[in-house]
């Protein structure tokens, strides 16, 4: 099967910056930064794909199926960049080749349990910008200056993909269970990356390159849950995991370094319900960050958090719901905490009980406040 999907695009861009004089009181236009530009981006992406099916049934009993493809795909792609600024006016062709396969598999067992896998490889391309070529310099920053890089060249992203689902289908009996797991890694050559330099007043020049080992991720999840129905009441049961490696090399100050950030993220969930009387829902989930550096007196980061939330919700008397929610956030890193208690009495009436009366009471424990924790 053959596909060809064109693309145009132009947008236009019009700055006028004024600079505000604290002593005359007037504005004057900043002619270094003050410019009008255009981009114009035609974009062709032919493909060539070619797949075969392998499908097996037997009626009322099991169904098979494999579908196995690959694909040759292209990108031819062209920009043109105006601006009243000259070294800003660009005329840029690239072409790509850009195959991918993938293969994808499925298992149903009729009135019982489901299986699929996906197993996918693809590559992609990027370009520079014209900021990252010649980014335009603001005098007003005195402690950061993009230099830019007019020899940055493409990049290319290679990915893996693969995912896994398991899903039990029964109408009689009283539990149910899916599972399901993924894992994604990829790599990019000649990925644009950082080299800046640090001066003693905190001033920074931001200078771009590519690097021909470039970004490494890696990335795998899981899920489990189960649920078990009883005569009135049901219980769920939930749990959720997943790990995230990004490795980022760059150079600082003239330093190679290799920035590696690892997380990981466990979620556990049960949730109860007694007919349409009660419903109660509790989840633990504990989240670890490390950022490692390789580089020569590079400091590292590592932070735990523990994130705890309930809700509980009750409808008695009739008409009537009561809810209360609850969110207790510790972080080891920080040595912090905070807990958030808030509670809501809901009353319905007319005879569609389409009017509502709410009472509303927020931050019962009046701790008024939030933790965030950030690290770049």
């Amino acid at each position: 099967m053959f596909n060809n999907n064109l693309s145009y695009s132009h947008n236009t861009d019009d700055n006028l910056v004024n600079d505000y004089d604290t002593l005359t009181h007037n504005y004057s236009q900043n002619s270094d930064v003050t410019n009008n530009e255009g981009l114009s981006r035609f974009e062709d992406r032919p493909s060539l794909r070619f797949s075969r099916n392998f499908r097996k049934n037997l009626s009322d009993r099991y169904s098979r199926y494999i579908n196995v493809a690959a694909a040759i795909n292209g990108q031819l792609l062209s920009e043109q960049n105006r601006s009243d600024i000259s070294n800003r006016n660009l005329d840029r062709k690239f072409s790509f080749f850009l195959p991918g396969a993938q293969i994808s598999y499925s298992y149903k067992r009729n009135r019982r349990y489901e299986i699929t896998m996906d197993l996918s490889q693809n590559n992609s391309a990027g370009i520079p910008g014209v900021d990252q070529l010649y980014p335009i310099r603001d005098s007003t920053n005195q402690y950061s200056f993009s230099l830019g890089n007019p020899n940055l060249k493409p990049f290319y992203n290679n990915n893996i993909d693969y995912s896994f689902e398991y899903k039990k289908q029964s109408n009689q009996d009283k539990s149910e269970l899916n599972i399901r797991t993924s894992f994604k890694a990829g790599q990019t050559r000649f990925g644009i990356t950082d080299s800046s330099f640090y001066h003693p007043n905190g001033s920074r020049d931001i200078y771009l390159i590519n690097i021909e080992k470039g970004r490494k991720t890696l990335s795998a999840g899981a899920s489990i849950s189960s649920s078990f129905k009883l005569k009135n009441d049901m219980l769920q049961i939930s749990y959720s995991g997943n790990y995230a490696n990004n490795k980022t090399p760059n150079y600082i100050d003239g330093i190679y370094s290799v920035a590696t950030n690892d997380n990981i993220s466990n979620s556990l969930t049960v949730f109860y319900s007694l007919g349409d009387l009660l419903t109660v829902q509790i989840n633990q989930g504990i989240n670890f960050n490390n950022s490692l550096q390789t580089g020569k007196n590079l400091k590292s980061f590592k932070n735990t958090t523990y994130n705890t939330d309930a809700g509980v919700n009750i409808k008695y008397p009739k008409n009537f719901v009561i809810s209360n929610t609850f969110s207790y956030v510790n972080n080891k890193t920080a040595n912090q905490s905070a807990a958030l208690w808030n509670a809501f009495v809901t009353y319905r009436f007319l005879k569609s009980q389409s009017a509502e009366l709410k009472f509303s009471a927020m931050d019962i424990l009046r701790q008024n406040k939030n933790i965030s924790v950030t690290a770049n």
